[in-house]
């Protein structure tokens, strides 16, 4: 692709619009040119924009001044400005927000004067190609990243602005279209005539640039996607369209020359040869033309190279290499044609032998490195495939005669490691391995290079220079993992060299290192320097970075004044994000501590709502949200807990779903989604599709990271607590997301360790109480009670399993819980005797067993269950009964509830048991027997009263109370 300054340079060194820019529209500013004008505008010429605007500041007070020259004085201005611009500002971002500052100006301008309405267009036409620039810059940063958060917001930062150059040289197209309309049918000699020319070249560069971007924003997308079919097959479209019109003109010459390329893309062969042979084929004796050949020819060699067409990739484009003059073989276009037919010379070489084979591995490498040696779109590619085909010949460097050539081979040496860089992106196997190499080659070869221009600099050597050679070996040695040895070298070039440009690099590095090197247990002087680049650099983004660093040192060592301290001597900009990293690590280390949580919580929120004015998104704030999330929801906040999940800005949900930091560590992912998962359980809405994303987690992350499937573990264990803090509506909503997750701890169930596998079967019981679908609760108290015959299996036959006796048994107790959830209550019996014969009397059991003879009787209509439930059941070899029933078990936990707490609730709860079995058994029963029942179970109650008013608890009291009251409701009273 051809860069848009040499299409534009091209273009204007055409005999048509060889004039200067500036000139050309402010030429209608003034009707005669008086003392001011004149001056004014050779100021401009001469560069000296802020001396004009000082004159032009002074001017409406001077009476030498004429009139008419300070009523332009706005335009004047204006005027100025735009060349102060395009001379001052040197990056296209800068260009940028300078030319915006003043569009609002001249908008507001056009309605009184025709001059300034040609200022507006000369504005938003140098905006639109300012964007375009940065625009390039963006795609090309979005292809040396890495696949992520950075690579993706470079390429949407690119799509913005390419769309919106597009946009605005739409603006400047239309501007320059209506002033062309108010010049038709002018003498074609006129100076009118010559500016209808002028503006017509004009607007064939402005279309030629618009269709362009099509092609460049096409480059944005995937390579096989519809969108970049689509923006390729618009731009060929408008390319062609544009030839069509301009056929005669460098603007359409360069069109079809784009056109062909699309095409090319689109793997349309047959339309692009059509296009590159007609411009191939051109007479070319004026040298603009002679550069749209050249590239044309590259391009011609790329597309014959594609289909595998050598020979002829290399005949014409070869010959017309060689006819190049010197100055044309200095430029990009011959540095462009160079790289494609040693590309073609290197696939020949594959197919060869002996001598014809090095002869075209020779030639290769020597186009190759002609074509790395001028800057152009591919130097960095020819850079590289310069350094693997003199790896592969065996070819070794010259040492360096003096320092300028020791520093200039560093330099190439390290852009061609950043171009396999860019290549390893992309490179998998064998592929990934030699381009490592490859890179591992370079890196040795700049390291080599720049240690004999640091040995080689005196004192004729360029202060600059030097310095950044040092700067680039710290570098190096940083890359090489060499970290002590980066530390001490970039330190040095901060301290000693501070007034160069590469100080403050070198200091950003020094920092960078030092830390590393304190968190690998090293010896380093950190604090020390950081505040040395503080004082060194105020205010600065290095400086920043120093504050960044001291206050981390002191949150390593715990010493949170410290880090108080420098907070109170950051710049305000800076203070939100150093203030939300403190609190982030207080909330750390102290939310367990019941005793300050409070406090930590209140100081991490307004951290964050700082951060959060502040436009913070980044990892840390992230983590804040997450952090501010889970509080939320242990204090039962589901909808304010989902609303920070989902902030669209610093949400740990859209983080997750885009695969973005922080949440492209498994870690955060797995944290944050248990808690989104809890909180649409608690809240009532759908979690399915959060597990779903989980399991996702937990299957592609390495289990040693995650735990595997055991992760699972930590959020049932989080949703049973929920549930049980829930109420009976939220525990409606929680249970089945819980149901699901047990579900998912199969595989942990199957071969997991007695006390797991017990939580998780005991859950399952649980569940299916708290379940409303009473399929799904009967399926989860099924799983459970099949777990639990398989466990205690597992412990008869295995000596040794279950960790305990006393374990053994409570997995006996939740069995014999799962049978009488299912109904299955001779079942439940047996297993709860089984349990008490001959073992040891335990109340918990005794109270199981009574619950469940009372419930059969009441499901069953049996009264003498019920009687069961009261005096107890199956006698023991001694004639006793194994299960003792309400009565006995309120007389046992009874002699002890005076100073035990947990007997004096079994006491209560015994007794309310008899009443209960009382009044159930007067619902089944008539007449005189329902009466007696019901005399009885009230009879129980008052005595209870009598004995306790407050019967046990609040608890106890309301249960006892609803109890009296049904019972007065059968009695009819």
């Amino acid at each position: 692709m051809i860069s848009s300054s040499l299409a534009s340079a091209a273009l204007l060194r055409t005999p048509a619009i060889a004039v200067c820019l500036g000139a050309f529209w402010l030429a209608g500013l003034s009707s005669r040119a008086d003392t001011a004008t004149r001056f004014v505008e050779r100021l401009r010429q001469e560069g000296h924009a802020d001396l004009v605007l000082d004159y032009l500041d002074r001017a409406k007070d001077n009476p030498l001044v004429s009139d008419e020259f300070k009523k332009r004085l706005p335009l004047e201005r204006l005027a100025t400005l735009l060349a102060q611009i395009e001379a001052n500002e040197r990056t296209p971002q800068g260009r940028i927000e300078a030319l915006r500052a003043i569009l609002p100006e001249l908008r507001e301008s056009t309605s009184s004067s025709p001059a300034a309405g040609r200022l507006l267009t000369e504005a938003v036409d140098r905006l639109g190609s300012a964007m375009a620039d940065q625009g390039r810059r963006e795609a090309l940063a979005a292809k040396r990243a890495a696949d992520g958060q950075s690579k993706k917001q470079s390429l949407e930062s690119a799509r913005t602005l390419l769309q919106g150059a597009r946009e605005r040289l739409g603006e400047a197209e239309e501007r320059i279209v209506a002033e062309r309309e108010t010049l038709k049918g002018v003498n074609p000699d006129s100076p009118k005539g010559e500016r209808r020319q002028t503006l017509g070249v004009r607007l064939g560069f402005v279309r030629l640039l618009r269709a362009r971007l099509l092609h460049e924003l096409a480059e944005t997308h995937p390579a096989e996607s519809d969108n970049r079919k689509k923006l390729n097959t618009d731009a060929a479209k408008q390319l062609g369209e544009l030839y069509e019109k301009y056929s005669k003109w460098g603007v359409g010459l360069y069109a079809h020359l784009y056109e062909g390329r699309c095409y090319r893309l689109l793997g349309n062969k047959q339309l692009a040869f059509a296009a590159l042979e007609d411009l191939t084929a051109q007479p070319a004796p004026d040298p603009d033309l002679r550069r749209i050949v050249t590239l044309a020819h590259a391009e011609r060699a790329a597309l014959l190279r594609d289909t595998g067409k050598l020979d002829e990739a290399l005949d014409k484009p070869v010959a017309w290499l060689e006819n190049l003059s010197g100055r044309e073989d200095d430029g990009p276009e011959a540095a462009t044609l160079q790289y494609h037919v040693a590309l073609a010379s290197l696939m020949r070489a594959e197919d060869a032998n002996g001598a014809d084979k090095r002869r075209l591995l020779k030639q290769a490498r020597d186009w190759l490195g002609d074509s790395s040696k001028i800057p152009s779109e591919v130097q960095a590619e020819a850079r590289q495939q310069w350094a693997e085909v003199t790896a592969s010949m065996g070819i070794e460097s010259k040492p360096p005669k003096d320092f300028d050539e020791a520093f200039q081979a560093g330099g190439e040496a390290i852009e061609a490691m950043l171009a396999v860089d860019v290549a390893l992106k992309g490179a998998t196997g064998e592929e990934a391995k030699r381009l490592q190499g490859q890179r591992a080659t370079n890196r040795d070869a700049a390291y080599e290079a720049l240690t004999a221009a640091t040995r080689l600099a005196d004192k004729r050597t360029d202060p600059d220079e030097a310095a950044r050679a040092r700067y680039q070996l710290a570098w190096l040695d940083w890359d090489r993992g060499d970290t002590a040895k980066a530390a001490k070298r970039s330190a040095v070039v901060a301290r000693a060299a501070a007034d160069t440009p590469s100080g403050e690099e070198a200091a950003r590095l020094a920092l960078a290192a030092l830390e590393r090197q304190q968190r690998e247990g090293g010896q380093a002087e950190l604090g020390e320097f950081a505040a040395y680049v503080i004082q060194q650099w105020p205010g600065s983004e290095v400086a920043q970075a120093a504050s960044a660093v001291m206050v981390g040192e002191a949150l390593r060592t715990g010493d949170f004044a410290a880090a108080e301290q420098v907070l109170e001597s950051v710049p305000d900009a800076q203070r939100p994000a150093l203030a939300l990293r403190l609190s982030v690590a207080r909330w750390e280390r102290g939310k367990s501590d019941a005793a300050q949580r409070n406090e930590l919580l209140k100081r991490l929120d307004r951290a964050y709502k700082s951060a959060s004015q502040a436009g913070d998104d980044s990892p840390l704030a992230v983590t804040a949200t997450l952090y501010l999330a889970e509080a939320r929801l242990e204090e039962g906040d589901a909808p304010g807990a989902l609303k920070l999940l989902n902030n669209p800005d610093r949400g740990p949900a859209p983080r997750v779903r885009e695969g973005e930091a922080p949440a492209n560590n498994p870690v955060f992912a797995l944290a944050a989604l248990k808690t989104q998962a809890r909180a649409q359980a608690l809240a009532g809405k759908d979690f399915g599709g959060t597990l779903d994303r989980l399991a996702k987690v937990i299957a592609d992350a390495p289990s040693e990271t995650t735990g595997g499937d055991r992760a699972w573990l930590g959020l049932a264990v989080a949703l049973q607590a929920d549930l049980d803090r829930a109420s009976a509506s939220a525990a409606e909503s929680i249970a089945p997301a819980l149901a699901d997750v047990l579900d998912r701890l199969a595989p942990v169930e199957e071969s997991g360790d007695w006390n797991t596998r017990l939580w998780i079967a005991q859950t399952r019981l649980l569940v299916g109480e708290k379940l409303g679908d009473e399929q799904a609760a009967s399926d989860s108290v099924s799983a459970g009670r099949e777990a639990l015959i398989g466990l205690i299996g597992q412990a008869e036959s295995q000596p040794g399993f279950a960790p305990s006796k006393t374990s053994l048994l409570a997995a006996r107790l939740r069995l014999a819980q799962c049978q009488r959830e299912l109904g299955e209550y001779a079942e439940a019996v047996d297993t709860l005797v089984e349990m008490l014969d001959g073992g040891p009397v335990l109340l918990d059991v005794q109270r199981t067993a009574a619950e469940t003879l009372q419930q059969w009787g009441q499901e069953s209509k049996d009264a003498s269950r019920l009687e069961e439930a009261i005096a107890g059941t199956r006698p023991g070899a001694d004639g006793k009964n194994l299960i003792w029933g309400w009565s006995k078990l309120a007389a046992v936990s009874g002699r002890f509830a005076a100073g035990n707490p947990k007997q004096r609730e079994a006491y209560f709860r015994a007794w309310r048991g008899v009443a209960e079995s009382r009044y159930q058994s007067a619902l089944l029963a008539g007449g005189a027997q329902k009466a007696e029942q019901l005399k009885k179970a009230t009879a129980t109650i008052r005595a209870m009263q009598r004995q306790d008013p407050a019967l046990g608890g609040a608890d106890s009291k309301r249960a006892y109370d609803q109890l009296l009251k049904k019972i007065n409701s059968a009695a009819g009273r």
